[in-house]
């Protein structure tokens, strides 16, 4: 009997060391090891019926931020709620759904007859995922990434059909859809994008990166008082467009390394700049991903201390996306950065997701103003957002700076409604470093913005 008792629950251990290695332990649903072979299931029988079916990839947007925020605990329950919704929405077959690893599912959905039929179902899907999840007394709310690879339409491969729901889910990451399904031609894309990933990775040590400087001129003297340090980046005797490769910088976190060269460079272009006698504040854009970094501070102390410049020459810009990712960690970060005696910007205002209640919160200097709210300026815009913007800035105790200005128009609008300064090519093109301190030469005999319009095929490079 005791004999008979041990077997049974040998069995019993069996069958669950068998379930741990087949299904996920915090969802239920199937690993990424089973999940393969449900696919090589679902070919094999799609072949025979001579039927289609869609292999979907199904990635969480937010969740992250909600995981670092609010603990692993409140993540987790929220991915065992997607995980409920994914099970209930494919029907009973447990079978056809799995969680790969992290904040990623994937599901099969046999006999697609449409294309339509698909983006249906991906659309029903995508509103199911996005619905509230309550927990505890909180309620959060994910986004959602998906895309599909349909066989044997795009591949009769099993891991080709993966590989390419992957490709076009991360299509609709890239571009903010809900939904891709897989072409050829993503493939193509995603190629190239990883030859610039590995040429990003080693642009810095091969010396590959440039700043130019974007003069901010006062609006009332005309005189320039800052400059905005740009990123550039010279390949192979090719000026790169920044739109091809900041935001993979940031995608990659390889921004973190780069934007502590640029602090590095920008702040020593300052001290050059005083030694010449010129006291140039100098911008420096931080990107989301470089001010969640615990070390940002340090990074900037060193910056400062290592150029010897007054910290006050040193101007840091953040977008209001960063600010209201957490408005109370936000404003502890600022507020030792202004304990430093840097100050601060909020870049692109207005095209956030404002409220405009953190603007007395937090310890800014200077607003600026999207180069959005000046183009139309006056043609097809009086400048109403604009002229609200510089009122609310100056209520505020706080500087002005309008992006964008490109005409006389532009210049006249920002001096009546007494904004502070400006940046904008009738001053001047984004410039080398020694192409802006001949302009800062012979700035106290030249004033005027209409002759400061920088020229040249090398200004125009850049």
């Amino acid at each position: 009997t005791e004999l008979v008792g041990l077997a049974d629950q040998l069995e019993d251990k069996a069958e669950a060391f068998e379930n741990l290695a087949k299904h996920d332990a915090l969802t239920g649903l199937q690993n990424r090891h089973s999940f393969k072979h449900q696919i090589e299931w679902a070919t094999k029988n799609s072949a025979e019926k001579n039927s289609r079916f869609a292999l979907m990839l199904i990635d969480l947007d937010g969740f992250k931020r909600i995981n670092d925020t609010e603990g692993h605990q409140t993540g987790d329950e929220i991915l065992k709620s997607v995980a409920q919704r994914l099970k209930a929405f494919a029907g009973q077959d447990g079978e056809t759904v799995a969680r790969l690893g992290g904040d990623e599912f994937t599901a099969i959905f046999h006999d697609i007859e449409s294309d339509d039929q698909l983006n249906n179902i991906a659309r029903q899907l995508a509103k199911e995922i996005k619905r509230p999840y309550v927990i505890g007394h909180k309620e959060y709310q994910v986004g959602v990434s998906i895309g599909a690879a349909i066989y044997p339409d795009n591949t009769t491969s099993t891991s080709d059909l993966l590989s390419y729901a992957d490709t076009a889910m991360y299509e609709s990451k890239n571009h903010q859809n809900e939904f891709t399904l897989y072409q050829p031609k993503m493939t193509e894309r995603i190629f190239a994008r990883r030859q610039l990933e590995d040429q990003l990775a080693v642009a810095l040590d091969k010396n590959e990166f440039e700043l130019v400087f974007q003069p901010q001129v006062s609006v009332e003297g005309q005189r320039i008082i800052g400059a905005e340090a740009l990123l550039r980046w010279k390949k192979d005797g090719q000026w790169i467009s920044p739109a091809k490769f900041i935001g993979i910088l940031e995608s990659t976190r390889e921004i973190r390394r780069v934007g502590r060269w640029i602090l590095n460079q920008a702040c020593h272009q300052a001290r050059l700049w005083q030694q010449a006698g010129f006291d140039l504040t100098v911008s420096v854009n931080v990107s989301s991903i470089q001010f969640s970094d615990p070390d940002i501070l340090d990074h900037i102390f060193s910056a400062l201390e290592s150029s010897g410049i007054d910290p006050s020459l040193l101007d840091i810009e953040i977008t209001e996306s960063i600010v209201i990712e957490d408005v109370h960690h936000t404003s502890q970060k600022l507020s030792q950065i202004r304990e430093l005696g840097v100050s601060v910007s909020i870049d692109d205002f207005g095209t956030g997701y404002s409220s405009l209640s953190y603007l007395r919160d937090l310890p800014l200097t200077r607003l600026k103003i999207d180069r959005a709210f000046i183009a139309d300026i006056p043609d097809e815009d009086e400048g109403i957002i604009a002229q609200s913007i510089i009122q609310l800035a100056h209520n505020l105790k706080l500087e002005v700076l309008a992006e964008g200005a490109e005409t006389l128009a532009h210049l006249e609008f920002l001096r009546t409604n007494k904004c502070d300064q400006y940046q904008g090519f009738i001053f001047s093109e984004p410039l080398f470093a020694d192409e802006c301190t001949r302009l800062l030469e012979r700035q106290p005999n030249d004033q005027s913005p209409q002759k400061n319009l920088a020229s040249g095929e090398q200004v125009k490079q850049k």
